[in-house]
């Protein structure tokens, strides 16, 4: 069997497979009511997570490549900007004894 024909076979075997898979899928991620010391841990977090996964990405391309991902690098600067934003509104609620409300949904589609 020419290799052509193995993948025309592998490529029919995945596409059935993905038919059978919901095609979108929305999950709450956050959802809840917490102290702004708590609010400022999960989103945070949530920020620095993302920054990291795309430093790796970055660094894991010019390692293996010697290539940059422009998609990471414009993300990265773009979430240091939420980052700042989120520290910037969250100082205004030290020592305020408020509760922050956070919801966040994170919708999934394949494509």
């Amino acid at each position: 069997m020419n290799q052509s024909l193995k993948q025309m076979q592998l490529d029919n075997a995945i596409n059935h497979q993905l038919k059978e898979i919901q095609q979108e899928l929305s999950v709450t991620l956050i959802d809840g009511t917490y102290s702004s010391e708590q609010a400022r841990d999960i989103l945070l977090n949530l920020v620095g997570s993302k920054i990291n996964f795309h430093n790796q990405e970055i660094f894991s391309l010019q390692e293996r490549f010697g290539r940059n991902s422009a998609h990471s690098v414009k993300r990265v600067a773009e979430l240091k900007q939420v980052r700042d934003n989120l520290i910037q509104y969250l100082n205004k609620l030290d020592n305020k004894q408020v509760n922050v409300r956070i919801n966040s949904e994170v919708h999934i589609q394949i494509l």
